[in-house]
């Protein structure tokens, strides 16, 4: 009996050891090389030079004079450093809070939109009232569109205070009215411009939110500025602020994109992912998470966009598509990061509907310039495009209908496709 318990006691001092030991060398494992190429692939590039307007997207909704608006927003991020819990903007307190739909019964222009021109035209005397109801959140949306790029100073978190992005929009009613008054040139500019700042929003998106959100209002845009092109005769001149509007993009606003999303969820880890797991206490969270080996599983699956195989089907305008077993499973560094296995495991969302939503924004703007190719070269086909504007996704020119369309690689509202009108396809 005593021999069968001292076999019993070293088989159990064995199997100690060997957990300790392999606990030890699961701790000491770093990345493997694939982790550290996706996180290496995830840090953010420089910011754009220039100014950051963030402070002005910050406070649209509020008449803050220009000049005092970085001292507002050096305010904001002091009071929610302070108390980040039920934080409100400091402009509250001393200017209204402005709505784009400030007149009752009556619908704005918003960037789905198709038929925001035909809307105006039937009730332009409410339409003007509202107008001039949001003329100084307009007017604080296109002096927006001077700056170089937006940047969120707010620290990175969960309960990271957002802009109000739906004030945006402001502008697209005045651009309408502007048009259904004969004012063409004038609308077509403004519309434009707006185009200009989705743009600007595009060159350093803080999240894919914030990503997704400037391509919908360039596609805003470009609902607009079809419904007037098609509305005007084909050798009617355009803006100078139309000429590179919707241009197509260069490669790498998406991985931009991606990298900003990362930073975020990096954010959130770091202040204690360990919570996210269900059942994982404070000891789970000191012994059996590790923050760092958590986010190198993490950014596997992000990285795609940013690296060869990603890369190759943005520049191809291929649905992006990541590998459904891309930086899941279990390994030897799980022992002593199980609860960072699992959260790993766990949060491996699948990036790619939004990536693709992205892809659709980047096309969108690039059909619009197949249009402007299109009516510039009159008799010349789709099988004409020069090869900036070809796009992997057929293209399809509807010649009964007078429309030009693309597949959606993420359809929305139901609609697989997206179309605009051809120029000068609805003129008088």
């Amino acid at each position: 009996m005593v021999r069968v318990l001292k076999w019993i006691g070293a088989t159990l001092l064995a199997v100690v050891v060997l957990a300790l030991g392999a606990y030890g060398i699961s701790r000491a494992m770093g990345p493997t090389r694939a982790e550290r190429a996706a996180l290496e692939a995830l840090t953010p590039g420089k910011p754009p030079a220039g100014r950051n307007g963030f402070a002005q997207l910050w406070l649209l909704p509020y008449a803050v004079p220009a000049d005092e608006q970085a001292a507002v927003l050096k305010a904001d991020l002091a009071a929610y450093a302070k108390s980040p819990e039920g934080f409100v903007t400091t402009a509250e307190k001393q200017w209204p809070h402005e709505q784009v739909n400030g007149v009752p019964g009556l619908r704005a222009c918003s960037w789905p939109d198709q038929d925001c021109l035909a809307r105006v035209r039937g009730n332009q005397a409410a339409y003007a009232a509202l107008v001039a109801r949001n003329a100084g959140l307009s007017a604080r949306v296109e002096a927006l569109g001077e700056a170089d790029y937006v940047h969120n100073p707010f620290p990175l978190g969960l309960t990271m205070p957002m802009p109000t992005y739906q004030a945006l929009g402001a502008p697209q009613t005045g651009h309408a009215l502007a048009f259904v008054r004969g004012h063409r040139t004038e609308a077509l500019a403004g519309v434009c411009r707006d185009a200009r700042t989705a743009r600007m929003l595009w060159k350093r998106p803080d999240t894919l939110a914030d990503g997704m959100i400037s391509l919908a209002m360039l596609r805003g845009s470009a609902n607009l500025f079809a419904e007037m092109l098609a509305q005007m005769p084909a050798d009617a001149a355009l803006p100078e602020d139309c000429q590179d509007a919707f241009a197509p993009f260069a490669q790498g606003g998406i991985c931009a994109a991606m990298q900003g999303e990362f930073s975020y969820i990096s954010a959130n880890v770091q202040a204690g992912g360990w919570r996210l797991v269900e059942g994982a206490g404070a000891a789970e969270g000191r012994w059996l998470f590790d923050p760092g080996k958590t986010l190198a599983r993490m950014a596997v699956r992000p990285a795609w966009t940013c690296q060869a195989p990603g890369q190759a089907q943005v520049k191809a305008d291929k649905p992006v598509t990541v590998p459904a077993d891309l930086g899941t499973g279990w390994n030897v560094r799980c022992i002593a990061n199980a609860a960072g296995c699992v959260l790993s495991n766990m949060e491996t969302a699948d990036f790619a509907p939004h990536l693709r939503r992205l892809q659709d924004g980047v096309a969108q703007a690039r059909l619009v310039s197949v249009a402007l190719w299109l009516r510039a070269n009159p008799g010349k086909t789709l099988d004409d495009l020069p090869e900036t504007l070809r796009q992997g996704r057929a293209l399809r020119l509807d010649a009964e209908h007078k429309t030009l369309s693309m597949p959606l690689f993420a359809p929305q509202d139901g609609q697989a496709r997206w179309g605009i009108p051809l120029p000068a396809s609805r003129a008088d």
